[in-house]
């Protein structure tokens, strides 16, 4: 046999256990997008998993995106019941990630979104939101109302979330996670970040898309 074709066999081998391992556990988790057939209890945010995007329009032109890499927080499902479930999102403020990079690639955007003319990182470390109502909109989608605390103000929150699906670890753990977006919109100017000196460049209104793994709390 060919030098080439025996390594080719031999990384084969080594491939068909992990495939295998892979096919097994996929089928002991199916996914589903069925609410219902999640467990109820609390559910911790995933920080590696979950991010907020924000979009602003620059110069009357186009959106410029943005993202806060760390999320934390927790979810009280009752999947029966999901009006009755709670909300809690903490957003790490100076976790702040844009595309614009000045001379030698140094995130100067990043810095200066989070000096004091804006956001105060130091003075404002974190923004939260805390569900106060949840309205059922259709089968996987939800308004959730709540206060969202940031740069010192709060104010009150629509979210139109939605959920993706849900499973069983596929490694084998007996968790089980949820996946789920939500939607919304803020102005800056109730939250007082409008005294950049170029803040005219920008538009008042703020989008928000929120990208959730969460995973089941462990039992007490």
């Amino acid at each position: 046999m060919p030098s080439s074709l025996a390594r080719g066999a031999f990384a084969l081998t080594l491939l068909l256990p992990a495939c295998a391992f892979a096919a097994a556990s996929n089928a002991v988790t199916p996914v589903s997008t069925d609410l219902s057939a999640a467990p109820a209890g609390k559910y911790n945010l995933q920080t590696s998993h979950s991010q907020v995007h924000f979009s602003i329009i620059h110069t009357e032109l186009s959106p410029y995106m943005g993202r806060f890499n760390k999320v934390s927080g927790s979810i009280q499902l009752d999947p029966k019941n999901p009006e009755k479930s709670a909300v809690d999102v903490t957003i790490a403020m100076s976790d702040l990630d844009t595309p614009f990079a000045g001379p030698g690639g140094k995130k100067t955007l990043d810095a200066e979104i989070c000096g004091d003319e804006a956001f105060n990182c130091t003075m404002f470390p974190s923004a939260n939101f805390k569900s106060t109502a949840i309205k059922v909109t259709g089968k996987n989608t939800a308004d959730i109302t709540g206060d969202l605390s940031f740069h010192g103000v709060s104010k009150p929150l629509v979210l139109h979330a939605a959920f993706v699906a849900g499973r069983l670890s596929p490694f084998g753990g007996k968790d089980y996670t949820l996946g789920l977006t939500a939607s919304g919109t803020i102005k800056r100017s109730d939250f007082g970040v409008n005294k950049m000196a170029w803040s005219a460049d920008l538009s008042d209104e703020v989008g928000l898309t929120i990208s959730i793994e969460a995973r089941q709390a462990p039992a007490n």
